[in-house]
């Protein structure tokens, strides 16, 4: 056992369950003892994986006999990390309220917010513009100027390290690559990167890191808001770019833009993501005040749509050749130069976890199987991970929570182990999957043109690199994916599919998505499944759609697994196989993929293809539920109420019921109409029970319209009115109610 059990007293401190765990820590909910009030707090203790285990007392973190270097190491620069914390005191900047050294290993204490990271935060955020990015950030900003007066980089400035409460105010997170510098002198810092977000001089332990380092990383994140989820090019690719004298890969701000936000506050944004750190503001004043000048009126509002260029998810791979080109060029701008693979280290970005939304992975019960790459697909390494604070979240990160989780919910058992599908690599000897497309006929491209002006002054012919018509960073989009390149290959594709920037074009999408397919890019594969699928764009044939789902699953991609898994379950493309199925579907509820976990949860609660387990369904039902999974809400509060797989909670039930009824479920508004009439959970409130009925009634539920011709009935929290009773009986009864049926031919008696 890696993490400490429920109710083990750390000091003053009693755990109450695990949050999440990474390579370096683990984040444990915990309630302070000796305070009166009972403060939950975050708590979280130094445990590397690689370097230590858990003594025989379960207590105690030994270091590895031959890691104990390692393990002191790491532990100096996890004390160093929450003294750094703790020495900022600032609403943006998470709060570390103590740390100590106990059980031969150390702890820190951090405050308990409810919220989520921003990435979550923007999928539910319908419109953005200045206003509401200004107020988010002008705190990190004010933050990060505390942070920065006080000698110390934050380094680490990501979308995953932004938390926002429930009351909307943001805060900074993971402080595990912070450090102290003198921001006029060159130092030896450690190379710490996440892709797409790290500026070039961070890639050189020597380079010249000062405020202009984190200010790069946080235009970074301001890009990934107003482009609905695209990170930037990695600055080593730009820097590549910028020494061959070519035009900068990046997209500008202005033409990535999803937002309403003005053409002042986006060239901000382009000034913070300047290559060259001289020409970055300098300081964090200089935005401040840029800010204040953003005129309101030059707004140009275009709307909130998936986003335009999605950024490659397959791992980096970085050649010599660039390398060297691009430590000239580091030298070139006066950065100190050692040999490459010395000081650059690459990471993919971190996971979220669907505990936490940290920078953590899911605990597991037992380490899967290595997993054997598909043949042509490079093994992807793992993430080098580092001690740093990983967010702290509540059970419950839903906006508007009025009532925190009780520290009494259960603890989440370890996940089942990994069961890889028996699934060969794809052969066929079917050649109509290397057959030309056909793509259906298209409306007539007119519809789409103003849609196109929106984001373009003019539609842009896309006939071959050196239009002089076609946008610069589009002509070299088209040299790169000619030349090969999938990624280049799978962004065209989304280009010509859906009609930005350039005219859209069925056939060309189709045909790059295909060509990137067949390179292996997972992402291509999975979008050209589901067009096979669906009948998009082409016409509808399974039997392909299961050859593409096939190949990105073997890539251990989680949705395919998900999609494999239904199309085994219904026998679609595929003999039906059941057995598969189940294995695909518990696979991907394993590697996050929400809807497996909810589909892999029924298979669990009815004994479908599976031992009937209800605790391991409540337990995926959970995991589901607190990625926001509507009908897995539901399905955990039902369980909770009836007490089916865990310990009965009508409170708990209520709120889990509460947050799937806010995203318009039926079932659940009805239940929340039940337990409000009859006090479960909750004290009797007839008034709100009449309005979730209601909100039920109006989606033809039938219990929902039964209850309301129960009240109005009875007069219960309404005035009497049998007409009105009625006419919600005749609703339920032609809905097949049987209660509904029978209630009124007893009226009909009478």
């Amino acid at each position: 056992m890696t993490t400490l059990k429920t109710g083990l007293q750390i000091k003053e401190y009693c755990v109450e369950e695990c949050l999440g765990q990474g390579g370096f820590g683990i984040t444990y909910r915990a309630t302070d003892t000796s305070d009166p009030a009972k403060t939950t707090v975050a708590i979280k203790e130094y445990f590397p994986r690689e370097f230590a285990s858990r003594g025989v007392d379960d207590k105690f973190v030994v270091p590895r006999p031959d890691k104990k270097k390692d393990f002191r190491n790491g532990l100096e620069r996890f004390l160093r990390e929450g003294k750094t914390v703790q020495s900022f005191h600032h609403p943006a900047i998470v709060r570390v309220k103590k740390l100590f050294q106990f059980h031969g290993t150390a702890y820190i204490v951090m405050e308990y917010a409810e919220g989520k990271t921003l990435s979550r935060w923007l999928n539910d955020k319908p419109y953005i513009d200045d206003s509401v990015l200004i107020s988010m950030f002008g705190p990190i900003l004010e933050g990060l100027r505390e942070i920065h007066h006080k000698g110390y980089l934050h380094r680490d400035i990501k979308p995953n390290n932004i938390y926002i409460r429930d009351d909307g105010s943001a805060m900074l997170l993971d402080f595990g690559s912070a450090r102290s510098t003198d921001f006029d002198i060159s130092q030896t810092l450690t190379a710490v990167v996440s892709d797409g977000y790290t500026p070039p001089e961070q890639y050189n332990k020597k380079g010249k890191q000062g405020p202009w380092t984190d200010i790069y990383a946080l235009g970074c994140t301001l890009y990934f808001c107003i482009s609905s989820g695209a990170p930037p090019v990695s600055s080593i690719t730009r820097l590549t770019a910028f020494s061959q004298k070519t035009r900068d890969p990046l997209i500008p701000s202005e033409m990535a833009n999803q937002t309403g936000c003005s053409k002042r506050f986006l060239f901000t944004i382009d000034r913070m993501l300047k290559v060259v750190m001289a020409q970055r503001p300098q300081t964090v004043d200089e935005i401040l005040a840029q800010w204040r000048k953003v005129d309101s009126t030059s707004r140009t509002l275009v709307p909130k749509t998936a986003r335009l260029i999605t950024q490659p998810k397959t791992p980096i791979r970085v050649g010599w050749s660039t390398l060297l080109l691009s430590a000239t060029v580091i030298l070139a701008l006066g950065f100190s130069v050692m040999r490459m693979q010395e000081f650059i280290s690459f990471e993919r970005p971190a996971q979220v976890s669907v505990i936490t939304g940290s920078d953590a992975t899911l605990p597991k019960r037992d380490e899967p199987k290595p997993r054997q790459p598909a043949p042509g697909v490079a093994e992807v390494p793992a993430p080098q991970t580092t001690p740093g604070i990983e967010p702290v979240i509540a059970d419950l990160p839903e906006p508007g929570a009025q009532t925190p989780v009780p520290p009494t919910q259960p603890e989440l058992q370890p996940l089942p182990p990994v069961i890889t599908p028996d699934i060969q690599p794809v052969v066929t000897t079917d050649t109509s999957l290397d057959q030309p497309i056909k793509p259906l006929p298209q409306p007539d491209a007119q519809e789409n043109s103003e849609q196109i002006a929106t984001i373009a002054p003019a539609a842009i012919p896309i006939s071959h690199a050196g239009d002089p018509t076609m946008p610069e960073f589009i002509q070299a989009l088209v040299l790169d994916a000619k030349s090969g390149d999938r990624d280049a290959q799978y962004k065209m594709a989304q280009i010509n599919l859906k009609g930005k920037l350039v005219p859209k074009s069925t056939e060309k999408g189709m045909q790059w998505l295909t060509k990137a397919a067949k390179q292996n890019q997972v992402d291509a594969q999975v979008d050209l499944a589901f067009h096979y699928e669906n009948g998009i764009s082409v016409r509808k044939n399974e039997k392909k759609a299961f050859y593409w789902y096939a190949k990105a699953s073997s890539a251990n991609n989680a949705v395919a697994q998900a999609k494999l898994a239904a199309m085994y379950l219904d026998g679609r493309g595929i003999n039906q196989d059941a057995d598969k199925a189940v294995k695909l579907y518990q696979t991907a509820a394993r590697n996050g993929d929400t809807i497996a976990q909810y589909e892999f949860a029924k298979m669990l609660y009815e004994g479908k293809g599976v031992t009937q387990d209800k605790p391991e369904a409540h337990y995926w039902f959970r995991h589901a539920a607190l990625q926001g999974h509507r009908k897995a809400q539901y399905e955990l509060a039902k369980m909770l109420e009836n007490g089916e797989g865990t310990a009965k909670k009508p409170t708990l039930a209520l709120q889990w019921y509460s947050k799937a009824a806010k995203k318009g479920d039926a079932d659940a508004q009805n239940s929340l109409g039940r337990m409000n009439e009859y006090g479960l959970g909750t004290e009797v409130n007839i008034e709100q029970a009449i309005q979730w009925y209601d909100k039920a009634a109006k989606q033809k539920h039938a219990a929902a319209q039964y209850h309301l011709g129960q009240l109005y009935e009875q007069g219960k929290g309404v005035e009497k009115n049998l007409q009105t009773a009625l006419r919600y009986y005749e609703k339920a009864a032609a809905l097949d109610f049987d209660e509904a049926k029978q209630r009124l031919r007893q009226i009909s008696k009478n």
